[in-house]
């Protein structure tokens, strides 16, 4: 009897260990910050699933419905998360100095509910919300870093009785909805290259911080959400990138002299930042665009003069070749008189602007820039290939990988117009 045990304990033992995989969703990835490289096992347990109550702890935030099977829910609480503390990226990494960069931003279903009207994109038909085959061609670029300029979460609320019921199996700020909108799609790119993750003003304090600060971020918050994450410097070598976090920042003109005070110091902290770093190439990655432009009746307007008029006074302003943001869901580029390349793409999932407008020559002086580009209406990712020349060139691609449109970084991106 005790050796038929012995010999049969291995076999349960085995038995066991496959049981308890299959029952669960595992999640490796890699994220990039100042202090390095952190790496990431997320355990989703699939079999004995947490049901999502009505509310939790009042500092965090709620959908003004649970969903659709209340009782299919994944509560942060029940994933086991596992992060390495943050280490120097090894020198023969090929994101050490990386050749093909991945961008994509705005990428989650929108469901939102509000007092006027509601926003429900059918997250079911892959041509309303086409995030996962964009971010399956662009792993299938092999990049060598991706970046996601922010908002990945949009499925916020989905009352009772509204058909928004079918179109998505949750709703709300907890793991479930996480996981559908970007986790489970970007299952593969996470496993391709490190990521760099910058916060969009979906990742807000009022909004689903929580899955950013839980599964986003390598350092521990000294608070239930901090509104400004401090700006990260990640050095690759001959290219530097500043992330830094414009969730909170307000998209109309600020009167508080307190508030800007604050909000250039925190823009002034860079410099210090950047006093070790010996790259010959410094991008920003910021949710919000710095020299963006946004759809103002049949006209543009800027898109944040706020965050443009802080960076401008920067020390290190001079210092960027190239800007990266997202917030504004169509793809386009645009400069101001010796700005940096401005890239804005919010056109990786979300619904798309409705309509973009003849952008003439009068629009783009009239809001200060010298030269400004919208590309057509269609979802999809870019591509910036660092040459061993020295030349950066970015290429738009759709949904289905096919490349619609490539310029130069070089010269403040001169034949980008």
């Amino acid at each position: 009897m005790k050796l038929l045990l012995i010999l049969t304990l291995p076999i349960f033992v085995t038995l066991q260990a496959l049981s308890a995989q299959a029952e669960s969703e595992i999640y490796n990835y890699q994220t990039l910050n100042s202090d390095g490289l952190t790496e990431w096992t997320v355990t989703v347990p699939t079999a004995a699933p947490t049901p999502l109550p009505q509310a939790t702890r009042a500092s965090e935030p709620q959908a003004k419905s649970t969903t659709q099977s209340p009782s299919t829910e994944i509560k942060f609480s029940a994933l086991e998360i596992k992060k390495s503390a943050p280490k120097p990226l090894d020198a023969k990494s090929r994101t050490k100095n990386p050749k093909v960069v991945g961008i994509v931003g705005d990428t989650g279903c929108r469901l939102k509910e509000g007092t006027v009207f509601s926003t429900y994109q059918d997250c079911s038909d892959p041509e309303q919300w086409p995030y996962p085959q964009v971010i399956a061609k662009l792993a299938a670029a092999k990049p060598d870093l991706i970046v996601h300029v922010g908002d990945y979460h949009y499925r916020e609320q989905c009352s009772p009785g509204k058909p928004c019921q079918k179109m998505s199996p949750a709703t709300g700020y907890e793991w479930s909805p996480w996981q559908l909108d970007f986790f489970a799609p970007s299952k593969k790119a996470l496993s391709t290259a490190p990521w760099i993750m910058a916060r969009g003003n979906h990742e807000d304090c009022k909004r689903a911080y929580l899955g950013y600060k839980k599964l986003l971020v390598a350092s521990e918050w000294t608070e239930e959400c901090l509104d400004f994450e401090e700006p990260q410097v990640i050095d690759l070598g001959d290219l530097a990138i500043i992330n830094l976090d414009s969730a909170s920042i307000s998209d109309f003109p600020e009167i508080s002299s307190n508030t800007i005070q604050l909000w250039k110091k925190r823009i002034d902290s860079v410099e210090e930042k950047l006093k070790k770093i010996k790259a010959k190439h410094l991008w920003v990655v910021t949710h919000k665009p710095i020299y963006g432009l946004v759809k103002l009746g049949k006209a543009y307007a800027p898109t944040n003069i706020n965050l443009k008029k802080y960076f401008e006074s920067s020390s290190w302003a001079s210092k960027v070749e190239l800007i990266l943001s997202g917030h504004v869901h169509n793809s386009q580029l645009s400069t101001a008189k010796d700005s940096p390349l401005q890239v804005v793409l919010g056109n990786g999932g979300t619904s798309l602007e409705n309509e973009n407008p003849p952008l003439l020559q009068a629009n783009i002086s009239a809001v200060g820039y010298t030269q400004g580009k919208v590309l057509e209406k269609k979802f999809g990712y870019v591509l910036v290939r660092l040459e061993d020349g020295g030349k950066r060139s970015i290429e738009f691609h759709q949904k289905d990988g096919e490349q619609i449109f490539t310029c130069h970084i070089d010269d403040h991106g001169k034949d980008c117009f």
